[in-house]
């Protein structure tokens, strides 16, 4: 029988990174007896559903229905969409409806189905997730954020026990993110996963520190959305770089005791996952872990990377709009303040 492998995410987990990868090498899969579907912008909408929709699920349904018909030689498809899992922004509280969905659409396509899920430690996971939010607009500070959370958001073993009722346990295959990317590479573990050749070593993207998140968020707040956007888009491709050697943290929102607190509700769901899936318990919080002390020489510091990088591509534009946006967090810094009026009006 052919084999359906299909990757739900999570969110923030190397999604996007398999999808590109999958997507650029997808006609060399032949090779392996194995193809890869691209999900549609049908197939993405899923996630939003509140209410089972049954044109939905028969046109999502007739979409794999042509494409493995249309390559009916080959004995093992993957198709990958972290919408599968849900919606993140509401901790996934609709993965009920989602797999119901998903059981529908791939009932009666004559394929195995193995589903595949990778799962992060909690705290990472929302970081990362709030980082993302504000790289797409979003201006709420990470406080108010974790104080919308209701029980059960983000809770992996209730997420895994909803796919298990309709595919069973035998077809689920779940992986801690954490541990691959620190060892063979989020990819390379996909690969194996799917039983095909490693066909590339892409590794995970480096992440915003939290200095260039905070100036990101406060142009969302402060500014209209073209000009934010304009503004954000810079703040992110000069930073980027920069984090690699920068001593400024990345994604640390948390406090340390803040941090523990967060992840004491998970300890048992956690190590209830692992038990059963057999894969690794997630590592506990580092007693020594960075806090989040940001301060604003760290602002100062990225955004006059910003602002000097965008100089030198003529971007003037966008200068005075940066100048009045954070203008409150540079008056205690006179030095700083000089060299950014010498930079915004020179």
């Amino acid at each position: 029988m052919k084999k359906l492998y299909i990757h739900i995410g999570v969110h923030k987990t190397g999604t996007t990174s398999i999808q590109n990868q999958l997507l650029k090498y997808r006609y060399d899969l032949l090779k392996s007896n194995a193809f890869y579907i691209p999900t549609s912008g049908l197939l993405n909408s899923i996630s939003s559903k509140r209410e089972y929709d049954s044109i939905l699920v028969n046109r999502v349904k007739e979409e794999l229905y042509n494409q493995i018909l249309k390559f009916n030689s080959i004995s093992s498809f993957i198709t990958s969409s972290e919408h599968l899992s849900g919606s993140a922004l509401t901790g996934y509280d609709n993965s009920d409806l989602m797999v119901k969905m998903l059981s529908d659409i791939t009932s009666d396509l004559g394929c195995e189905i193995k589903i595949i899920i990778y799962i992060r430690r909690q705290d990472k996971y929302v970081e990362s997730l709030y980082s993302h939010m504000i790289e797409g607009g979003y201006s709420i500070k990470f406080d108010s954020f974790i104080s919308d959370f209701k029980d059960g958001y983000y809770d992996w073993n209730r997420l895994i026990s909803s796919y298990e009722k309709f595919f069973g346990m035998e077809n689920i295959l779940v992986r801690s993110y954490d541990e691959v990317i620190n060892k063979t590479g989020f990819f390379k573990d996909f690969c194996s996963l799917v039983n095909i050749p490693i066909i590339s070593d892409y590794r995970a993207n480096v992440g915003s520190n939290i200095a260039s998140v905070e100036l990101q968020r406060i142009c969302n707040e402060k500014l209209d959305n073209e000009t934010a956007k304009e503004i954000t888009k810079s703040i992110r491709r000069y930073n980027r770089s920069f984090s690699r050697g920068s001593e400024i943290p990345k994604n640390i929102f948390f406090s340390l005791n803040d941090r523990k607190k967060f992840l004491e509700k998970y300890s048992e769901s956690n190590n209830q996952v692992c038990k059963r899936f057999s894969i690794d318990p997630f590592d506990s919080v580092d007693e020594k872990s960075v806090e989040n002390n940001l301060t604003n020489n760290d602002l100062l510091l990225t955004l006059l990377i910003t602002i000097n990088a965008i100089n030198k591509r003529n971007e003037n534009s966008f200068f005075h709009s940066i100048g009045a946006c954070y203008f409150n967090y540079l008056t205690k810094f006179k030095k700083g303040l000089s060299y950014l009026r010498y930079w915004i009006y020179k």
